[in-house]
C-alpha cells in the first residue's frame, strides 16, 4: 500500500489517537500526489470523510482548489441531508400512527450518531420495515408524491407488476421509491429483509429492540449497536459477492468498510466481542461476518478484528474470492484480492 492510499485511510477514522495524528502529520510532510489523492477520495465518496478528519492545520497540506472544491460539495450534501431528514420525520410521524415496524439504516443513521450531515454523501433514504407492512408504507410513500420506479435513462416511471414482484422475490430491497424534490430526485430504499429469504429473522432482529440517535439537531430510530453491526457485515457480504454489484466496480467502495470500522471505534467500548460473536451464531450469519472482518482486517488492523476472526474463521474460507453470477447459477473467481483491487480503478 503506498503512501497516498495510506493516507487516505488514515485520515478518514473517527476517534484518532495522538500517534495515528502525529503519523498523518509525517504523512502530509511528503511529496504527495494530490490528483491520485483527490481521484479516489472522490470515487470511494471519502472526501468529506477526509475533509473532517483533518485537523486545521493538516488542512492548509491540501491543495487550496482542492479545499475550496471539497467545501462546496460539502454544502451541497448537508443541504440534501437536511432535505432527507425533513422527509424521514414525516415518514416515521406516519409510520407510528400506523403502528409500522420501521428503523433507519447507514446514512440516516450514521449522520445522527457520528458523522456530520456534510460529511457523509448519501444518495437516499434507507429504512428497513417488515414485510408484512409493505402494504401499509405503500401508502404512505405514494401519498407523499412517491412512485416505484428504476429511473431508467433518467425517466420517472411507475414500474411495472412484474419488475415489482421479481424485485421483491429476487432480493432483500423493493424497486426504490422515488419523487422529484426541486431540481433533483429523493430515494428511499425500503429493506424488508435483514439476511435472505432462507434465514427469516426479521421479526427476530426487530423484537431485540431499537435505539435512538441524535445528533445535529435531528434524531432516528436505527437497530442497537450489535445488530446495526451484523446488517453492514450482511450488506457488504451481498455487494461483494454477486455480479450485480462487480460489473461496475461497486463492490470496491471503501466507503462502506470506513462506515463499519467507525462504527465499530465509535462504539470500542460497546463492541463486546463474545457477546456479539454469540447473536452472530445464534442468527446463522458467521460466514456474511467473517466475510467482512476478514476484508477489514486487510485495511485495517485491530485486537477486537483479531478476535472475531479468531473465533469465525472456517475450515474452507475459499469463499471470499467467490462471486455469484446472477442469473446463471454459477460461481466465478476474482481475478485478483479484494485488497489489490479496491484502489485499481483502470477501466
Amino acid at each position: 500500500m503506498n503512501k497516498e492510499q495510506r493516507l487516505i485511510l488514515d485520515v478518514v477514522l473517527k476517534n484518532k489517537s495522538v500517534e495515528k495524528i502525529e503519523e498523518i502529520d509525517g504523512l502530509l510532510e511528503e511529496k504527495l500526489d494530490w490528483c491520485v489523492i483527490s481521484g479516489q477520495l472522490m470515487n470511494h465518496r471519502l472526501l468529506g470523510y477526509f475533509y473532517e478528519g483533518l485537523t486545521s492545520n493538516q488542512r492548509d497540506k491540501m491543495p487550496k482548489e482542492l479545499r475550496r472544491t471539497t467545501r462546496l460539495l460539502m454544502s451541497k450534501q448537508e443541504e440534501v441531508m437536511k432535505k432527507n431528514y425533513e422527509m424521514y420525520d414525516k415518514l416515521s410521524e406516519k409510520f407510528e400512527k400506523e403502528n409500522i415496524r420501521y428503523c433507519a439504516l447507514k446514512g440516516l443513521m450514521f449522520c445522527a450518531d457520528f458523522y456530520e450531515l456534510r460529511e457523509r454523501r448519501s444518495n437516499d433514504l434507507d429504512i428497513m420495515l417488515l414485510e408484512e407492512d409493505l402494504g401499509k408504507a405503500d401508502k404512505i410513500f405514494r401519498e407523499f408524491g412517491f412512485i416505484q420506479s428504476f429511473m431508467k435513462d433518467g425517466e420517472m416511471k411507475e414500474a411495472t407488476r412484474k419488475e415489482k414482484i421479481c424485485q421483491r422475490l429476487k432480493f432483500h430491497d423493493l424497486v426504490p421509491y422515488v419523487k422529484y424534490e426541486g431540481d433533483s430526485v429523493m430515494k428511499i430504499d425500503i429493506n424488508f429483509r435483514f439476511d435472505s429469504e432462507n434465514n427469516d429473522i426479521d421479526k427476530e432482529v426487530f423484537d431485540r429492540g431499537v435505539s435512538y440517535y441524535g445528533k445535529n439537531e435531528i434524531e432516528v430510530k436505527g437497530l442497537p449497536f450489535d445488530t446495526n453491526l451484523i446488517f453492514l457485515c450482511i450488506h457488504f457480504y451481498r455487494e461483494g459477492r454477486n455480479t450485480i454489484w462487480t460489473k461496475g466496480k461497486r463492490d470496491l467502495l471503501l466507503y462502506k468498510l470506513v462506515d463499519v470500522i467507525n462504527m465499530i471505534r465509535v462504539h470500542y467500548d460497546e463492541f463486546i466481542v463474545d457477546k456479539w460473536l454469540t447473536l452472530v451464531k445464534k442468527l446463522h450469519v458467521e460466514e456474511k461476518c467473517y466475510y467482512t472482518f476478514y476484508i477489514l482486517d486487510k485495511f485495517y488492523k485491530d485486537e477486537k478484528i483479531e478476535q472475531v476472526l479468531e473465533t469465525l474463521t472456517p475450515e474452507d474460507n475459499s469463499y471470499i474470492n467467490e462471486v455469484y453470477v446472477e442469473g446463471e447459477d454459477r460461481y466465478i473467481e476474482r481475478e485478483k484480492p479484494f485488497v489489490e483491487t479496491a484502489f485499481d480503478w483502470v477501466m
